[in-house]
């Protein structure tokens, strides 16, 4: 059984109540504290899903009180209502480890692939899936970081970071044998959805 402490709290910042599509990520450092001050729309939503296996940061703004910040959904409670884009994106931040990652995040993954119940096969296939994704994304980072004053350039990487994790998340499934799949969606279902919650942010 898979340790509890492999998936820690996710944090979900979404716009507006309703709005559950999600079209950017930012990346925050800490579990449940990477919050963001975002402009809201009727159609978007942002999301913040803690990267695991990164020490990936973003400058974020903290909001200035948590009551500006409303729990719209709690995975441990109602993980039907957390997004699969969500949930996938916050598996492959987990388990994209970048060749120089620690010791540690190796350890993180391994222990998350062990407790999905792959076979030998379907556990190489995952993880030559995402081969570069890690480096991709760290690289993505340090240029969010470098650009942490200039929106439009921010945008631009947010959703070139989103597409990197959802084209990841969709090599692995297409990687996987059936039976991979299944054990995969069986794990984001229990395991992944019930460490996320999402926030709407408070209407100003």
């Amino acid at each position: 059984m898979q340790p509890r402490s492999s998936y820690p709290q996710a944090t979900v910042v979404s716009c507006l109540a309703l709005a559950l599509t999600c079209f950017g990520d930012h990346a925050g450092a800490q579990s449940s504290s990477a919050l963001q001050n975002a402009t809201s729309t009727q159609t978007a939503a942002e999301i913040v899903v803690p990267p695991v296996a990164h020490n990936r940061t973003d400058s974020i703004p903290q909001p200035a009180t948590s009551n500006s910040l409303k729990l719209l959904v709690d995975g441990q409670l109602s993980p039907g209502l957390i997004p699969d884009q969500v949930a996938y994106r916050h598996l492959i931040s987990v388990t994209a480890v970048s060749a120089g990652a620690s010791v540690a995040e190796t350890r993180r993954r391994d222990a998350i692939l062990t407790a999905v119940g792959l076979s030998d096969v379907d556990r190489r296939n995952y993880i030559d899936a995402l081969t570069t994704v890690g480096s991709a994304l760290e690289g993505i980072q340090q240029r969010m970081q470098a650009a942490h004053a200039d929106i439009s350039t921010l945008d631009s990487l947010k959703q070139q970071k989103g597409q990197v994790m959802d084209s990841a998340a969709s090599r692995v499934m297409s990687s996987l044998s059936a039976e991979g799949a299944a054990r995969l969606r069986k794990h984001i279902d229990d395991r992944v959805k019930t460490h996320i919650r999402m926030y709407s942010q408070a209407q100003q």
